[in-house]
C-alpha cells in the first residue's frame, strides 16, 4: 500500500495535508509520524515520565475533535498499585496502562493501536474505531498494525470480594483455561469468603481483560 494511503488512515484531515509531503517514502513517513507525535515510542519497561501516555492520549483526542479524558492523571497509577501492589516486574505497567486507556477510548469510538517493530518496545497511536480492521488487514513488508485485542497473549482475571472488597487477581496465558475452570475452589485472601467452588460456580463477578505481556524480563 502506498504511504499516503497509510497516512490517510491514521491522522486527521488537517494532519494529512500537513504531512502529505513526507509520504514519498515509508521511512520518511514513519519518522515524520514520530516527530509530530502521531506515533509514540515507549520502552517496554515503562514510561519515560509519569503521565507520558496520559498526555499523549489527550493530545490525540483533541486532534480528532474528541473530549479529553475525564479522569485525573494519577487514576491509572492508583489502579495499578491496587492490582499489583509491590508484586510487579519491569514490563507489567504498560500492558496494564494500554488496557486502561483503550477502555476509556472505546467510549469515544477511538482505539489504541500498535505499529509492530519486531522488538519488545512499543509504538502506539490512536485512531477511530472504524479504522482498526482496515489497518490490521494491510499486507506490507514495512507496515504491520495491531489493535490491543489482537496483540493480547495473556488474560488478567480480577475479582472483588463480595464480602470485604479485597481484590484478587490472576494473570494467565491466553491459551490456559480460566482459574475458575481448574476444578479448585478459590477464596479471598483477606476474609476467606469463597470466590468460586470446585465446579466453577462463581460467587462474585470475574472481570477478564486481554492484554499483551512481553516475553523479555
Amino acid at each position: 500500500m502506498k504511504p499516503e494511503k497509510i497516512l490517510q488512515k491514521i491522522v486527521t484531515e488537517n494532519e494529512y495535508t500537513a504531512l502529505l509531503p513526507s509520504a514519498s517514502q515509508n521511512e520518511i513517513l514513519r519518522e515524520a509520524l514520530y516527530q509530530n507525535r502521531i506515533f509514540l515510542f515507549l520502552d517496554w519497561k515503562g514510561e519515560s515520565g509519569q503521565g507520558e501516555l496520559y498526555q499523549f492520549v489527550n493530545e490525540r483526542l483533541v486532534a480528532f475533535g474528541k473530549e479529553i479524558l475525564k479522569v485525573k492523571p494519577d487514576d491509572l497509577y492508583k489502579k495499578f498499585d491496587k492490582e499489583f501492589g509491590q508484586d510487579w516486574e519491569s514490563g507489567n505497567f504498560l500492558p496494564f496502562a494500554f488496557d486502561y486507556f483503550d477502555g476509556k477510548l472505546k467510549r469515544q469510538k477511538m482505539r489504541l493501536m500498535f505499529l509492530e517493530s519486531g522488538s519488545d518496545d512499543y509504538t502506539v497511536f490512536i485512531v477511530p474505531s472504524n479504522a482498526c480492521k482496515s489497518l490490521e488487514r494491510i499486507q506490507s513488508d514495512f507496515w504491520t498494525f495491531q489493535s490491543l485485542n489482537k496483540a493480547a497473549n495473556f488474560i488478567s482475571y480480577t475479582v472483588d470480594c463480595s464480602s470485604c472488597g479485597q481484590l484478587s487477581a490472576w494473570d494467565l496465558a491466553i491459551s490456559e483455561p480460566p482459574p475458575y475452570a481448574n476444578h479448585e475452589a478459590a477464596y479471598c485472601d483477606s476474609c476467606r469468603q469463597p470466590l468460586w467452588d470446585a465446579d466453577g460456580k462463581l460467587f462474585a463477578a470475574v472481570e477478564e481483560t486481554p492484554h499483551y505481556v512481553s516475553e523479555q524480563k
